[in-house]
């Protein structure tokens, strides 16, 4: 076929075309160049696909980071600031991917199903250099539109040790607890222990991030929640340290918990759990005014002979009367 081609073969070709067809496959239906098939899609008004978008075979929601407006969205972004990596491919393509430990795989298919990708979840397993085999889970997108939104809100490669708290018009204040929930889930933890023969439970939450991430991280808890932190830093191989935000105070780590939790999408199971045991061993009691409420062992364990020894000596020595 030739130029000038029939309305309804250009109406035609270029429906086809939106619905997914083959530029390929179309040359061979009309009998027309590829080049002839570009020229009527944009006279059209229509958006010529790119190569690797040409070559797509799952489908997502490539609109869903365009703004964060759901719990949902802030939580997951989170999750990509912690445990998420963007791989950049060339200039203008990269992937979003996503690791976990497969015990962890609900949390990743919570993920997939969220921004309705229809490519499933694949799996891994690898031999390290000691020998040991591990197996992991992959969350991987390729969609240029994800991976431009998801630069626009903060998330650049290699980002462990420079990323940044964002910005009031990247995360909106009302999904702020649940991208910190996200950011908890990915690169947190909570650990519980008891004090050597003392009678309380010794706990505290920790989120390892860059030290400029933590810092307004730990600002933002104290000045809008009253939540106490401190920061460690560790030394790495680059010029810039890996920071660990704690939080180990019983109110603070209660105030952390029902904040994050609040509006939660979806929980991961295992550190969700250790919060739930955590608090099912305290009681709060009345606060008072102004004054945060405080919360009571419901259990007590009591000192031993040998540790009321040992504290009376440590009291004697500082001075103290016992």
């Amino acid at each position: 076929m030739r130029p000038p081609y029939p309305q309804e073969i250009v109406d035609a070709v270029v429906k086809e075309y939106e619905e997914g067809a083959k530029t390929k496959d179309l040359s061979v239906k009309y009998g027309m160049h590829k080049t002839s098939i570009y020229h009527m899609v944009r006279r059209n008004g229509k958006k010529v696909l790119s190569f690797s978008e040409s070559k797509r075979v799952y489908k997502i929601d490539e609109d869903y980071f365009v703004k964060i407006d759901s719990h949902s969205k802030a939580q997951i972004l989170g999750f990509i600031f912690a445990d998420g990596c963007l791989r950049k491919k060339t200039k203008d393509s990269g992937a979003i991917q996503v690791v976990l430990n497969p015990k962890d795989t609900d949390y990743l298919e919570w993920m997939r199903l969220e921004m309705k990708s229809e490519r499933p979840l694949w799996f891994l397993r690898r031999e390290g250099k000691d020998g040991k085999t591990r197996e992991s889970a992959w969350f991987v997108t390729c969609h240029q539109k994800l991976v431009s939104d998801i630069r626009r809100l903060g998330v650049t490669e290699r980002k462990s040790l420079t990323i940044k708290f964002p910005q009031e018009d990247q995360v909106p204040r009302e999904f702020l607890w649940s991208f910190i929930l996200g950011v908890f889930e990915g690169d947190g933890c909570i650990y519980l222990g008891k004090c050597r023969n003392g009678p309380t439970i010794k706990a505290g939450v920790s989120i390892a991030g860059s030290l400029p991430f933590n810092l307004s991280l730990q600002k933002f808890l104290k000045e809008s929640h009253d939540i106490k932190s401190d920061i460690l830093t560790r030394p790495t191989k680059q010029d810039l340290p890996i920071s660990i935000l704690r939080i180990d105070r019983v109110a603070d780590i209660m105030r952390f918990y029902d904040l994050a939790y609040a509006n939660a999408s979806f929980k991961m199971s295992r550190k969700h759990e250790k919060f739930v045991e955590y608090r099912s061993k305290y009681i709060e009691a009345p606060a008072k005014d102004g004054e945060k409420p405080s919360y009571e062992l419901i259990e007590r364990k009591p000192f031993d002979d040998k540790m009321m020894a040992h504290l009376k000596k440590l009291a004697r020595t500082n001075g103290m009367k016992t």
